[in-house]
Parts: C-alpha cells; structure tokens; sequence
C-alpha cells in the first residue's frame, strides 16, 4: 500500500503492458509491484526467493527478459 508512482498512471495509458505485468506478478505472488521511475522496468516485491524464483519462472513464458534479484547485507555494500 506505501508503494506509489505518479508517472504510472501516464504510462499505463499509453503502454497497457506496465499493467499486465504488475497483475501478473501479484498472481503469481508478489506482495507488491511497482513500475520503476519512468519505465520501463517493472519490479516485484516477494516474501521469499522461492516465490521470486516460481514467479521468475511464470512470467517467462512472456516476458523473456525477467530476473531474480535480492539487496545487498550491509557488509556487501
């Protein structure tokens, strides 16, 4: 729910395809998904990497170009 892009609306508009993706995440179990800045990046939030990792996979199928990524600790930084 904290999670907001203005530019997103806009976006959507013109490139539908921003949405579906973010519907696809949540249905595939994303806590949250949001576009980042002004595009085209799309980028889900997972309580775990199983789930990122299953979800990775899902969209796949569409979206080629999907990764799997994770923050660093604070002794990677």
């Amino acid at each position: 729910g904290g999670l907001y892009n203005d530019l997103e609306t806009v976006t959507v508009w013109r490139y539908p395809v921003v949405a579906e993706i973010k519907a696809a995440m949540d249905a595939h179990g994303a806590v949250a998904a949001l576009m980042s800045g002004s595009g085209p990046t799309v980028f889900g939030l997972f309580g775990g990497r199983d789930a990122a990792d299953r979800c990775r996979e899902a969209l796949r199928r569409r979206w080629p170009a999907v990764y799997v990524a994770a923050p660093l600790a604070a002794a990677e930084k």
